[in-house]
């Protein structure tokens, strides 16, 4: 884990991230990480909730799992969900069963950063963060 950035403002706006996740230990390390990290954390231990979530709060980032359930696929209408919530949000999809369909799959549900597990929390960190600066100039002003 790594401090919160120079010239972090706790007073000041974080970055809100919602974590849909069904494995405890995982919501454990990604929520303690990012929370470390500056982030306002939230976090959703199925695809009800995490839906739930995204209908009544505005996140800058989503972190979901492909499979939330046994044999279930519903990180894919996560996915859906945050993406018509907030189309500038950084949606990432984590998945141990990576492949080239459920890759374009997750893109085409709006996806931006898909990772296999496990993952670098660091690395993962700055690809959110990448996708969010990116977002934030390309925007008119």
């Amino acid at each position: 884990m790594r401090p919160a950035p120079d010239g972090y403002d706790p007073e000041g706006p974080r970055t809100r991230l919602l974590v849909v996740e069904d494995e405890m230990s995982t919501i454990f390390a990604l929520r303690s990480f990012f929370a470390y990290s500056g982030f306002d954390v939230d976090c959703a231990a199925g695809p009800g909730d995490g839906v739930h979530l995204l209908e009544r709060n505005a996140y800058d980032a989503v972190i979901t799992d492909l499979q939330l359930t046994p044999g279930g696929v519903e990180g894919f209408e996560v996915a859906e969900v945050a993406r018509r919530r907030n189309p500038a949000a950084c949606v990432v999809m984590l998945t141990a069963y990576g492949s080239l369909a459920t890759e374009r799959r997750a893109r085409e549900s709006g996806v931006d950063v898909y990772q296999t597990k496990p993952i670098a929390l660091d690395l993962l960190a700055d690809a959110i963060n990448g996708v969010l600066e990116a977002r934030t100039t390309c925007r008119p002003h």
